[in-house]
């Protein structure tokens, strides 16, 4: 029991989730008309609309992506999807790099947000018989569209469950609990184990050339 509350005051789950519109558009007509002008099946290709100029949407990626590398490096893997371990000697770093993110990603929100008429109507021009204004969501609403966000969570630990079952569940799902705790920590040292392997291998090829 000490060493499963020992790694429950000295770690916890944290899940990260960016917000975002993508400004690109399937269009079903253009991706028909091309399948039957090649006499090609119907399901032959898929043809994709950048519904904004490019840099439209630039600077929120490339923050986006930057967000997630950082949060993974940060981080040890917990499930296959959602949430992973955060050390508390850890936490307050990820703390400030993710607020530092978050607010990069506001400012260039705000920023796209404002201009976002101006970028439909460039759009308007570029996409010619393509364009179509129901591909896009209103100017009213279009910020709503970003954002990006941090959700803490103490580990999970059999002895706080409760649930109206007869006994021998509830036992049984506590075994299960703590079974699932220590199959992710061993997961997340297995992880560490092969961060380290591939710096020393990293390190050992520079040295070798």
């Amino acid at each position: 029991m000490a060493k499963k509350s020992n790694i429950h005051e000295r770690a916890m789950l944290v899940n990260l989730t960016v917000r975002s519109w993508s400004g690109r558009k399937h269009d079903r007509t253009v991706t028909a008309e091309v399948a039957q002008s090649k006499h090609a099946a119907h399901d032959a290709g898929r043809y994709n609309k950048r519904l904004l100029p490019k840099q439209a949407l630039e600077l929120m990626q490339q923050i986006s992506s930057a967000v997630r590398q950082e949060h993974y490096k940060r981080t040890l893997p917990w499930s296959d999807e959602g949430p992973r371990i955060l050390s508390c000697q850890g936490f307050q770093d990820y703390q400030a790099a993710m607020l530092k993110f978050k607010r990069d990603f506001d400012k260039a929100a705000d920023d796209f947000s404002y201009n976002y008429k101006d970028y439909v109507q460039k759009a308007r021009a570029d996409l010619g018989d393509l364009y179509n204004e129901g591909d896009y969501p209103d100017p009213n609403v279009i910020r709503k569209k970003f954002a990006i966000e941090t959700n803490i969570m103490p580990l999970p630990d059999g002895d706080d469950l409760r649930v109206s079952l007869p006994d021998a569940d509830v036992e049984q799902l506590r075994k299960d609990i703590e079974e699932q705790v220590k199959q992710s920590i061993s997961n997340a040292q297995r992880d560490i184990y092969l961060r380290i392997q591939d710096v020393v291998s990293h390190m050992a090829d520079k040295l070798a050339n």
